[in-house]
């Protein structure tokens, strides 16, 4: 009898680590979005500093950076290995911004906090069944 004690309360500790995995995955979503910048020698108009960009220069070379400097001849900032990059505009082929879609984000929220209580409800029952 203590053995299948024993078991139930392993098993029923693995339901509770996969329903907190769960919960920890689907609420550190943050709905990031690429746009595309039409004219890249509107750059200034449309990449504020603290932008996450990738830039397609005219020779095909991409870099990707956070944005440290942008103004009507030159977009600049610094990559996540460190390395500084600085672009003349009228060298920049195609340029992505990427932003955090609020509307997405909080969609993403809302969704989670509907669903989830479904799925804790679910496995509670399911594991006071035995069958976790």
């Amino acid at each position: 009898m203590a053995k299948r004690e024993f078991t139930f309360s392993v098993r029923r500790s693995s339901a509770i680590a996969r329903i907190l995995v769960l919960a920890i995955l689907i609420s550190c979503n943050a709905c990031t979005t690429m746009r595309q910048i039409e004219e890249p020698v509107a750059v200034a108009q449309f990449v504020e500093v603290g932008d996450v960009v990738s830039v397609i220069d005219t020779d095909g070379r991409v870099s990707e950076f956070k944005v440290g400097k942008v103004n009507d001849s030159v977009l600049a900032g610094t990559a996540e290995t460190g390395s500084f990059h600085s672009i003349e505009v009228e060298d920049i082929a195609e340029v992505k911004v990427a932003r955090i879609d609020p509307v997405k984000s909080v969609l993403a929220g809302i969704g989670t906090v509907v669903v989830l209580p479904f799925y804790i409800l679910g496995m509670l029952i399911v594991c006071s069944a035995g069958t976790c």
